[in-house]
């Protein structure tokens, strides 16, 4: 995502939703080297505890070797040791929600 520039996630195709309440929402990210599922209702949705618990998951079983990061021109850019085996890494970008 591009530093201090308005970003729009996903592209227009799909349609996220805040809860009523002011505060802080997370826009969870995931980088992958190998595909991630997670199951949802019949409406496309998942609830909160299903969802932490299946990232809390991802994050043990893919935790990398090791990561760094670099800014150049304004992005950041990620590297991820996996030691030869499926890797990811998981940023929480906090939203304000007036």
């Amino acid at each position: 995502l591009p530093g201090g520039r308005e970003s729009r996630v996903p592209d227009g195709k799909l349609r996220w939703t805040l809860d009523r309440e002011r505060g802080i929402e997370h826009l969870v990210l995931v980088v992958s080297s190998a595909p991630w599922k997670i199951e949802t209702d019949s409406e496309g949705r998942i609830g909160r505890d299903p969802f932490e618990r299946r990232l809390a998951e991802l994050e043990m079983s893919r935790r990398p070797g090791s990561h760094s990061g670099i800014e150049e021109n304004g992005w950041r850019k990620l590297f991820l040791d996996g030691q030869d085996r499926d890797a990811a890494l998981v940023a929480r970008i906090p939203l304000s929600h007036d």
